[in-house]
This record gives structure tokens, C-alpha cells and sequence, in this order.
């Protein structure tokens, strides 16, 4: 339903309703509505008559929930009989095959909401040469579907069963800003686009429940999913240096008085006692070490024709967030390693390096080194700034081009990746989620081949 009155007051109201078999019988179907309002404050005569350097402004807001179900296989709703290799004795001692339930279903199973709202004022100045755009939003996902029902091993499933539990935000602010010249011989546009987001996990199932994301040659998973933080942050040791000599290790002492990390040797990496108990265990390894997604995206647009000639450059980049590199790994002790590694690793007892000795041996009395432990070490800015794409052509003027029986002629030349401004040590800092299915594989990077930088040149032309 839409109602439209006089270009200035605008509403529209949706409801749909969705039916999945994936759900049980008495929740099968979700109804999911959805509304926006819109106020052309630019048609008020109020606003015409007194404002004359703002052409068009316009107020916006909006809300609407949608339904998920794109993570549950079938008939996670019922208990489902495990055959294959089942079998018990009867009286004879024979083999009879049997089934036992492979998981506990769950019959309230119901749809994931997604709910969005969004608050968004336009405008265009200066002839509508110049248009700006802000959008305040939040998104909130509901009742999420997950296998982190607390179901006690001993009942012998094979599984655990989804529930809806759970809930993420995700909040920030999109802006864009665009500036246009379409007459005359210098015709031009630059487009400017940036936005925030806030990432956190509200609330997952019971106190205390979490998920450990992927394990990449660690001792430890890399990144967490838990109430409090950003989507499968990264989280594990604080590093405090290097250990440079003997004198160090025997002096970095507890609270009893005794070495915290009595097996180490210089060259190690020197660990935070987090928890205070005097030595290095697993407790120690649960600080925020960082987050994959950014706090801010930005992109740049520019456009510039001068007679025959046309120039077109896009950039965008990153800040705000981390990278994991897995550098240090049990499984990859000698090979795929950045020259880094080797040329920045700590020597001797001068050295200044962030970096622990270069070894794929043990520690002493058969100790096998903490260097591979999860630790911010691995963790590293991953901003950047990168020119995605570059054009430039030539249109060969068109009473040139008739005389052959060509309507029009256009050459250039164009470059991909031509250039990245990053900090980030490893190849390539736009890495995203390097497994499709797996989302805390988001932001680690595991030795990826790096962008290709691509250079063509063309010609086109129309009969």
C-alpha cells in the first residue's frame, strides 16, 4: 500500500508472508512487515520561499523485518535416525542392525528476524550541482539460528540441535557526497562515499556460551564469537617483547616469586600473565586482540572529459580494523614465510626485534616453543588505500571518424590495482572471509596470493 500526496508527504506499507518446511508444523510460517515515510521538506512553500542556495532536501525514514533461515539443514525440527554402522546382539550373539537418534530436534524452531530501521536526509545545492546524503541506520538480528543448545554428552547425541538464540547489531552511518559539471568543454564529476559501522554481538544463548571460530597452525583458535564483542573477533595472548637474555627470563617472576616462563630461552616471546596465577596456561590467551570488520569503508569517484579526452580513477579503502597474519604456525614450521620473518627475527641479546628466534626446533628439556601461540604478534593494522581502477581514453572527433564510414572511435589505456598504501606486512590486505561457509575465517590471512595488477589497452569503435 503507497500513498502519495502532492510530491511532499510519501508512505509505504508492506507485510509478506513466508512458509519454510525446514520449520516444524505450528511454526512454519513468519509475517514480516515493513513501512517508510518520506517528507519532501523541498516543496514546502515555507522552504521555497526562503532557502535558495538548497534546491531539494528531502527527510526519510523507515523500518522492516525479513526472515532467515539459510543456515538450517532439513529437519532439524524432529530427531533424526542414525543407521549406518549401527548394530546390537540379541541372545545369540548375532548382529542386528539398529538406529539410534543422531541429534535432539527441536519442534519451536521458528524464523531468524532481521530487523533494519533507518533514519536519511537528501540533498541537492547549488543548482543540484552538489548532492549530499546521510543515513543514520541499525540492524538488528533476532532470535538467531545456531547449534548452541546445552545439550549434556552423556545422553549420546552426535549433534547438537539449532535454537533461536541470540541477537547482533549493527550500527553506524552511511554518507555520500557528489559534486557534477556537465556543461561546457571541462566536464567533470567527483563522487565521495564513506561509512561507520558498529559490530557487536548482543546476547548468544546462555551466560558464558561462546563458539570458537578457526584454527589456522595455532595452539589455540584465532577468532571468538561471544557476547560483548564484535563478530568472531580475534582474541589470545598479549605478547610483552622478547626475552633477550637468561637474566630476563630468571627476573620476570610472579607473585611467589617464581619464573613465570622458567622453560623459555632468549629468543622466545615473552607472555602477559593475564590471570596472575604465576605462569602462562591457557587462561591467559583470552584478550581482545582485535576485529576483522572495519569502523570505516570510503570510496572516491572522479570523472574528467576535456574535449576528446577522458579520465575515470576509482579508490577505496579501510580503517579501524585488524588482520590476522598466520605467519607463525605448528603445521608450516620452515616454508611460506614473509622475508620479514627471517630478516626481522631476534639474533642475540642486542637485538630490538619484535619478532622470535627463526627455529622449528623445541625449547628446553624437550619443551615445545609457546612461540606459536595465538598472540598479537600474528595481529596487524589492516588499513589501506588502494586505486582499484584508472582509465584514461581519446574519442577521435567525429568529423575525422565519418570520412572512413565510423560513427565513433575511442582508445585508451586502463590499470587495475595500480596502487596500495598499507602498513600491512603480508601481500595483500584486502582479504575478507577466506572461506565462503565459514565466517570466522574473516580478516586471517593464510600466505593469499596478492591482487593481480592488470594493465589494457583497447580500441572501440561503432559503425
Amino acid at each position: 500500500v503507497s500513498y502519495n500526496y502532492k510530491e511532499k508527504y510519501l508512505v509505504q506499507c508492506n507485510i509478506r508472508r513466508d512458509a519454510s518446511s525446514l520449520f516444524g508444523p505450528e511454526y512454519r510460517s513468519g509475517i514480516f512487515p515493513s513501512f517508510s515515510l518520506g517528507w519532501n521538506i523541498g516543496r514546502e512553500e515555507f522552504f521555497t520561499e526562503n532557502v535558495s542556495f538548497i534546491n531539494s532536501m528531502k527527510l526519510r525514514f523507515s523500518w522492516g523485518q525479513n526472515g532467515n533461515k539459510q543456515v538450517l539443514s532439513p529437519y532439524q525440527y524432529t530427531s533424526v535416525m542414525l543407521t549406518s554402522g549401527i548394530y546390537y546382539t540379541d541372545g545369540n550373539g548375532n548382529l542386528i542392525s539398529a538406529a539410534v537418534p543422531s541429534n535432539p530436534g527441536n519442534p519451536s524452531l521458528h524464523w531468524e528476524t532481521s530487523q533494519q530501521s533507518d533514519l536519511g536526509l537528501e540533498m541537492g545545492l547549488l543548482d543540484n550541482k552538489l548532492s549530499v546524503g546521510i543515513d543514520l541506520f541499525d540492524k538488528r538480528t533476532k532470535d538467531q539460528l545456531a547449534q548452541n543448545a546445552l545439550v549434556p554428552r552423556y545422553l549420546g547425541f552426535n549433534s547438537i540441535p539449532y535454537v533461536n538464540s541470540g541477537e547482533v547489531q549493527n550500527k553506524g552511518i552511511e554518507m555520500d557526497l557528489s559534486y557534477r559539471k556537465l556543461e561546457g568543454e571541462f566536464k567533470y564529476t567527483v563522487s565521495l562515499n564513506a561509512s561507520y559501522l558498529k559490530n557487536q554481538v548482543l546476547s548468544y544463548g546462555s551466560e558464558g556460551t561462546f563458539i570458537d571460530g578457526i584454527r589456522i597452525g595455532t595452539n589455540n583458535p584465532v577468532t571468538r564469537y561471544e557476547e560483548g564483542f564484535p563478530v568472531y573477533y580475534f582474541r589470545g595472548y598479549k605478547a610483552l617483547g622478547i626475552f633477550s637474555s637468561q637474566d630476563e627470563i630468571d627476573g620476570y617472576v610472579g607473585a611467589n616469586g617464581k619464573a613465570i616462563q622458567p622453560k623459555a630461552i632468549p629468543g622466545d616471546v615473552k607472555y602477559e600473565d593475564s590471570d596472575g596465577d604465576g605462569k602462562i596456561t591457557g587462561t591467559d590467551g583470552t584478550n581482545y586482540l582485535g576485529k576483522s570488520m572495519p569502523d570505516w569503508t570510503f570510496g572516491l569517484n572522479l570523472y574528467f572529459q576535456y574535449k576528446g579526452f577522458d579520465l575515470s580513477a576509482f579508490a577505496q579503502g579501510v580503517t579501524g580494523n585488524q588482520l590476522f597474519f598466520a605467519v607463525m604456525r605448528t603445521d608450516r614450521l620452515l616454508y611460506n614465510k614473509p622475508a620479514y620473518y627471517y630478516n626481522d627475527a631476534w639474533k642475540d641479546a642486542s637485538s630490538t626485534a619484535l619478532i622470535p628466534r627463526a627455529s622449528a626446533g623445541v625449547g628446553r628439556y624437550g619443551y615445545s616453543m609457546e612461540n606459536f601461540n595465538w598472540s598479537n604478534i600474528n595481529v596487524f593494522n589492516g588499513d589501506y588505500l588502494r586505486l582499484k581502477n584508472v582509465t584514461l581514453g581519446y574519442t577521435i572527433p567525429k568529423q575525422v571518424s565519418s570520412k572512413i564510414g565510423i560513427s565513433k572511435v575511442r582508445i585508451y589505456v586502463a590499470a587495475s590495482n595500480l596502487l596500495t598504501l598499507t602498513k600491512y606486512p603480508g601481500t595483500d590486505p584486502e582479504i575478507g572471509q577466506v572461506v565462503a561457509s565459514d565466517p570466522s575465517t574473516n580478516g586471517v590471512d593464510r600466505g593469499l596470493y596478492p591482487a593481480s595488477r592488470v594493465f589494457t589497452t583497447g580500441i572501440n569503435v561503432t559503425f
